[in-house]
């Protein structure tokens, strides 16, 4: 075979490779809290990194549940670091499911998503307008 062909071989490869993680990557689902499910959220700001609060009231778990849910997630492969954290939450569903905001990325459980800067900072203000004391954290 010539070189010319085998360059064609390797392109038409390559594109399909890409092809097949575009699918495979954009068909990821993107975690959503769900209302009923969550009975506590545990907030974290990494200013405060060893004070928390603990957000049990129904208005205010709807509020950080809409505000999340909100967040257009998407896949990230190459994730981010998960010792540069801004705020760190842990809710609790049937298990803890536990949450990293940095810059622009967010990681739910093992998972890293990019997401809108703006709609961080909306999720990143939830915790001091939450009126909870700020308590040791347990961890």
């Amino acid at each position: 075979m010539k070189r010319w062909q085998l360059n064609i071989i390797n392109a038409c490869l390559l594109v399909s490779l890409i092809a097949v993680a575009y699918v495979m990557f954009r068909n990821i689902v993107t975690p959503e809290l769900k209302a009923e499910e969550v009975t506590s959220v545990t907030m974290a700001i990494s200013a405060t990194h060893d004070m928390e609060k603990r957000i049990t009231g129904a208005d205010d778990l709807r509020r950080f549940i809409k505000v999340f849910n909100s967040i257009d997630l998407r896949y990230s492969p190459l994730g981010g670091n998960p010792e540069e954290w801004a705020m760190k939450v842990q809710v609790q569903v049937d298990e803890r499911l536990d949450i990293l905001v940095q810059d622009d990325m967010i990681r739910v459980g093992k998972a890293w998503y990019k997401a809108d800067r703006e709609k961080i900072s909306e999720l990143l203000f939830l915790y001091p307008e939450f009126s909870y004391p700020a308590e040791n954290s347990i961890e």
